[in-house]
């Protein structure tokens, strides 16, 4: 029976373990230092390996924003629309004098609020699709 592996047994009796990746590290009288000069700027921000990750992550959040859209678009104009339960135009006149940002600041009604609504779902639905990254790089 031998002795068990220890991959990074060498470590222990002063040698030195095997440097990876784009940011490798030179050895000099025993302290790291970084490549810089062998590193490509661009190539540091390509990275191939997490492409289904970022998929997974913009049209999850892209279906979150289409829902929220969704929902803006059928409950907005009975809870806060010109008529609804609590006016926008009195809360923002309310608000006024707080500089908060807002689409609506200079303007309200309740037909600017549906195209804004529409065209959040529209893009929303294009992310969602995957049509961004049909296009050029």
């Amino acid at each position: 029976m031998g002795t068990p592996f220890r991959p990074h047994a060498a470590n222990r009796r002063g040698g030195r373990r095997p440097c990876m990746g784009p940011e490798r590290a030179l050895w000099s009288g025993g302290r790291a230092r970084r490549n810089v000069g062998n590193v490509e700027w661009a190539a540091w921000f390509d990275a191939p390996e997490y492409e289904f990750a970022r998929q997974v992550l913009q049209r999850g959040i892209a279906s979150l924003y289409f829902v929220a859209f969704l929902s803006s678009l059928n409950q907005f104009p009975a809870l806060l629309g010109e008529r609804g339960l609590l006016p926008v135009p009195e809360f923002l006149a309310f608000f006024r004098r707080l500089p908060r940002p807002t689409l609506f600041r200079w303007h309200y009604s309740d037909r600017l609020l549906r195209a804004v609504c529409w065209a959040g779902l529209a893009i929303a639905a294009t992310l969602v699709a995957g049509l961004p990254q049909l296009g050029p790089p």
